[in-house]
C-alpha cells in the first residue's frame, strides 16, 4: 500500500506549506503594522 503512505506524506506536506504561509502572512502583517505605528510616532 505505497499509495496510502504517499497520500499521508502529501497531506503532511500540504499542511506544512499552509502553516508556513499563515505564519509568514501573520508575521508580515504584524511587521507592516508596527512599522506604520512607529512612522506615525515619529511624525
Amino acid at each position: 500500500m505505497h499509495n496510502h503512505a504517499f497520500y499521508i506524506a502529501l497531506g503532511y506536506g500540504v499542511s506544512a506549506v499552509v502553516l508556513i504561509a499563515e505564519v509568514l502572512s501573520l508575521y508580515l502583517a504584524a511587521r507592516r503594522r508596527r512599522r506604520a505605528a512607529s512612522l506615525a510616532e515619529h511624525a
